[in-house]
């Protein structure tokens, strides 16, 4: 297997707090969540770049964290929703590492984020429509992971779980 493995998918589907309890349960492993990154060296919450950079600009930001990530080995990447959809950032991410696509449907999507109000593609009072016109753009896409792990009625010690017995057999 590739020393690095990447978690994509929709906002909401646990990528963040999956990443780091897995790199946890991994030899030598560490959890690295590219949207932090992004944040942290453009001193800027994402919400703030988006109004006042645009999307374009943050886009072209996490392609440019994504060259910097995937200098390292043995990291598990909690990659930002919408980064699998540029053609580079997909190329540069299978490369890299072994992608799981952390699978959700829009139901469940809308449970675990509905009182978010940061996330930059969902304007205030979104709906679960919002969030399934999105995935939909997106799941062709996500469906050309190394792997699909769906999350719906699991905890994320569940979801660890699956994903040590796929990664360790």
């Amino acid at each position: 297997m590739k020393k690095n493995i990447t978690l994509i998918g929709m906002m909401g589907a646990g990528k963040s707090l999956i990443a780091e309890r897995l790199s946890r349960n991994l030899n030598g492993y560490v959890a690295v969540d590219t949207d932090v990154l992004i944040e942290y060296h453009h001193n800027q919450f994402i919400p703030d770049m988006f109004k006042e950079k645009g999307e374009e600009y943050f886009r072209d930001a996490e392609t440019k964290i994504l060259d910097m990530v995937y200098t390292k080995d043995k990291i598990v990447v909690a990659l930002g929703g919408g980064a699998f959809e540029r053609p580079q950032n997909r190329e540069k991410i299978k490369a890299n590492s072994y992608v799981i696509y952390l699978k959700a449907t829009p139901e469940t999507l809308f449970e675990r984020i509905g009182n978010c109000k940061n996330r930059p593609l969902l304007r205030k009072g979104f709906t679960k429509k919002e969030i399934e016109d999105i995935l939909n753009k997106r799941e062709a896409n996500y469906m050309l992971a190394d792997c699909v792990v769906e999350t719906d009625g699991k905890t994320s010690d569940d979801v660890v779980k699956e994903l040590l017995g796929i990664i360790n057999d």
